[in-house]
């Protein structure tokens, strides 16, 4: 399977090698035919037989090309800007100005058409001559078709003939100068004034209020009173012995210790911060004063 695809494909291209190489060869030898019959035709102004002796050179380089490759040969006054007739007329079909061949299939002859001419005679110097060559080729596969035109112009400037020095040349027309007119002054454009931006007023800065320092409120501690001295109980005295005798001096009398009342502390009363809650000074518990011990009475002594 692999062997017959590749065959087909190698068949293919080896056959479309030879097909355009041929194609190739005919192009090129009417294109040269083409170009050796105008510049015979160039060459032969106001010679009667330029038309028999430029196509004795076509035909002398169709030669290449297998008979019946080329069929017709037209030569013609030309337009140089269009490489056409300048009668106007199809180059396969003028008759004015023009002369036709076209090759006999049998004898191989190029047959001159009588209908069409252009005598020498009618030649004027630096006229221009063109050379028209129908050719085809037949494809040999048919892979790509049955047949192929090939067409080919040329066109040259006929020489001046003898006796004329060079080509006449037609009086180039007077032209006038176009005045110029003067240049329009460009207006100056008036620069449109710029806007002073107005100057923003710096804001006045504001004081920054001095932080007043609260005084932290002074607490005055509460006097607490003191208690009263208890007075000791005097013992009673012990009973008089029937001697008379004392039996010891009296008992003193404990005198009361007195506490000093704290005097408070007069100052400004301080005005409490709201946010901050003072925490109360506990009060100092009053330590009791000690009671004095009575001094025993000694016993008394019998005598």
């Amino acid at each position: 399977m692999e062997a017959g695809i590749v065959s087909l494909i190698v068949f293919v291209l080896f056959f479309g090698i030879i097909e355009f190489g041929l194609l190739w060869r005919n192009i090129n030898v009417i294109s040269d035919a083409a170009r050796e019959g105008v510049q015979e035709a160039s060459q032969r102004t106001r010679i009667d037989t330029y038309h028999q002796d430029a196509m004795d050179v076509i035909a002398e380089r169709l030669e290449a090309l297998p008979r019946g490759d080329a069929t017709h040969v037209t030569i013609f006054e030309a337009d140089p800007a269009t490489a056409l007739p300048a009668s106007g007329e199809d180059l396969l079909t003028c008759i004015t100005d023009c002369y036709r061949f076209d090759l006999n299939p049998v004898t191989g002859v190029w047959d001159l058409d009588p209908s069409a001419s252009w005598p020498a005679s009618d030649h004027d110097t630096c006229d221009y001559v063109g050379v028209y060559v129908v050719g085809s080729y037949d494809w040999l596969t048919a892979f790509f078709g049955s047949d192929r035109t090939i067409g080919e112009t040329q066109v040259k400037r006929l020489e001046p003939a003898p006796g004329d020095v060079t080509c006449p040349t037609a009086a180039a027309p007077t032209v006038e100068p176009t005045p110029t007119p003067p240049p329009t002054p460009t207006p100056t454009p008036t620069p449109t004034p710029t806007p002073t931006p107005t100057p923003s007023p710096t804001p006045t800065a504001t004081a920054t209020p001095t932080p007043t320092n609260t005084p932290d409120p002074s607490w005055t501690p509460t006097p607490t009173p003191s208690p009263a001295p208890t007075p000791t109980p005097t013992p009673p005295s012990p009973p008089d012995d029937d001697d008379g005798g004392g039996g010891g001096g009296p008992t003193p009398t404990p005198t009361p210790t007195r506490t000093p009342t704290p005097t408070p502390t007069s100052g400004p009363t301080p005005t409490p911060t709201p946010t901050r809650t003072p925490t109360p000074t506990p009060t100092p518990t009053p330590t009791p004063t000690p009671t004095p011990t009575p001094f025993p009475t000694p016993p008394p002594v019998d005598t």
